[in-house]
């Protein structure tokens, strides 16, 4: 039979019993302290220099934040996620270099592929708050809050939740168990994912959703939020790690220019820089040696969406001729300063599963004649018209879709824009399809399936894509890939099925990827390297602490 494998909780990292195969079940490389899972680049390199003592308790931290989190639902918001993790417990999570750290589950065991059995701690209690009142987390809370993860108008993708509502059980109140309807690689990775958060269900009842209330089990709670202006987090004394968090609370400042921001930042209103930094900003903060900067890939990534349902998208001679025109180095040395590299289906900070940089520059040609050429030969001569639907955020998002409305110009497209509300586009108009063009910023999948999903012609969401043609020959290779546990052979499958995607040229057509640069006084401490190994604070924040008066 298929040994068994368990996870147990040490003080904040995951240590695994391996089966034969346990590896590539969970579909990691291991689970080390620092450095394993996908592949992917990890791990940040840091410049300044900083030395830890011992913690202190007290002090709040300030941060800025440019994009308003609109509402702090952790099932549906995809805007909140940095704020809603430090109010609310997931049964645990998957940290930026791969490691799993437990959070509401002391231990998981998966007999087999598709069984999963959680041991919840004992006595971990919800926000002591109206109308939960410090009451404890028990199973029926995690499968009530899976279950309105899975079914959520606005959750954004229900593909996993189809593989699970039949196979969640509640033997006793501290058993969660999950039992899958067919195997899925990445289904550990999945439900280490924060948007599977466990939230009282009385709250839900009282307040009607979770919005603008949210009451949690994390280490901090909600004190105030007001859209466009401020969210404040208080401790949570009875946080389940004794002694954490050290801090007192979190104070993020909603402000939407970057520049704003950073000023803010560097007169020292602000303990953690909240604007974009691109290289040129870079370089005045990595000459304070009272500042640490810490560098990283950035998961999140620029794609330019074709409806392929829709004329002139449906006509590949024309999918062709945009992505010919889109000069993607331009977009690296403008947008990136040149810090950049191109993206495949898969974004390049995923080096394991991504498509070699040789072979997408090779492929990403940018011939503005051979465009104006197959626009010709599709019957648009003279070029045509065309309604680009997106949400505007300032900075790295506005700059990007102005300039590939610039290059589509050079070859007679004209790209007009239309901007949505960032809530009412992503509901509106991303998931059910309605759009001629559109581009949008995705998030930082750290697994592949995730993007690759946006090609199937399930889509996303697991009910239909309806930018997008079905291709049976990618479908069969992204649905294989999601079986296939031996890790050379599934990546050996992820390269091919993206190489059929590019072929395509829709309907997500991948452009850059650059880097994520994060300054904070080095009188924050407790980060995650080079603080303390194994330290994921910024996700979680329950060891952040502040080294002054």
């Amino acid at each position: 039979g298929r040994a068994g494998r368990a996870f147990v909780l040490s003080d904040r990292t995951v240590h695994a019993r391996w089966g034969p195969a346990a590896g590539e079940a969970l579909g990691t490389a291991g689970l080390s302290l620092v450095g394993c899972g996908d592949g992917g680049e990890s791990g940040p390199t840091a410049t300044g220099t900083v030395a830890d003592g011992q913690p202190r308790s007290g002090g709040v931290v300030i941060l800025g934040r440019a994009v308003d989190p609109v509402d702090l639902d952790p099932h549906t918001s995809i805007t909140s996620m940095d704020i809603f993790v430090k109010i609310y417990s997931n049964l645990y999570f998957q940290m930026p270099g791969g490691d799993f750290q437990m959070n509401l589950a002391e231990k998981v065991e998966t007999p087999d592929h598709q069984t999963f059995i959680f041991t919840l701690r004992k006595g971990v209690k919800f926000h002591d708050i109206d109308p939960v009142n410090g009451r404890e987390v028990t199973s029926e809370d995690v499968a009530y809050s899976f279950e309105r993860r899975g079914t959520a108008l606005q959750a954004i993708d229900k593909r996993f939740w189809k593989l699970i509502q039949d196979g969640m059980e509640t033997p006793d109140k501290h058993t969660f168990k999950v039992t899958l309807s067919r195997p899925f690689v990445p289904a550990f990775v999945e439900m280490g994912n924060p948007t599977w958060t466990v939230a009282p269900p009385e709250a839900v009842e009282k307040f009607g959703d979770l919005k603008q209330k949210a009451i949690g089990s994390g280490p901090f709670m909600l004190q105030r939020f007001v859209r466009a202006e401020s969210v404040e987090l208080v401790r949570n004394p009875d946080f389940f790690l004794p002694g954490r968090p050290y801090l007192d609370g979190y104070k993020y400042v909603i402000i939407p220019s970057h520049d704003t921001l950073l000023a803010a930042f560097k007169s020292g209103q602000h303990d953690i820089n909240g604007a974009n930094l691109d290289a040129l900003k870079l370089r005045s903060l990595e000459a304070n040696p009272d500042i640490t900067v810490l560098t990283t890939p950035n998961f999140f990534y620029p794609l330019l969406g074709l409806n392929m349902t829709r004329p002139p998208f449906d006509d590949i001679r024309v999918r062709e001729a945009v992505d010919l025109a889109i000069d993607r180095q331009e977009l690296i040395d403008k947008i990136a300063f040149g810090e950049g590299k191109l993206n495949g289906p898969i974004q390049w900070g995923q080096t394991f599963w991504a498509l070699p940089q040789e072979e997408l520059r090779a492929f990403f040609q940018y011939d503005p004649q051979r465009a104006r050429q197959l626009l010709a030969d599709a019957g648009f001569e003279n070029g045509f018209e065309v309604t680009l639907k997106t949400a505007m955020i300032k900075g790295f998002w506005e700059d990007t879709v102005t300039l590939l409305a610039e290059q589509l110009g050079r070859v007679g497209i004209k790209v007009n824009l239309q901007i949505r509300d960032l809530a009412a586009w992503l509901l509106n108009v991303v998931l059910p399809g309605d759009f001629d063009m559109t581009f949008m910023v995705n998030l930082p999948y750290n697994e592949p399936d995730r993007p690759l999903s946006f090609y199937h012609s399930a889509g996303v969401t697991g009910s239909g894509n309806r930018a997008s043609v079905p291709n049976s020959e990618i479908d069969a290779l992204i649905e294989k890939q999601q079986v296939t546990f031996d890790k050379g052979e599934r990546q050996k499958l992820i390269l091919d099925v993206q190489r059929l995607i590019l072929q395509q040229h829709g309907s997500l057509l991948p452009l850059f990827g650059d880097y994520s640069h994060l300054a904070y006084w080095n009188y924050v401490k407790g980060w995650w390297p080079p603080d303390k190994e194994g330290t994921y604070s910024y996700i979680f924040n329950w060891d952040l602490w502040l080294d002054k008066a």
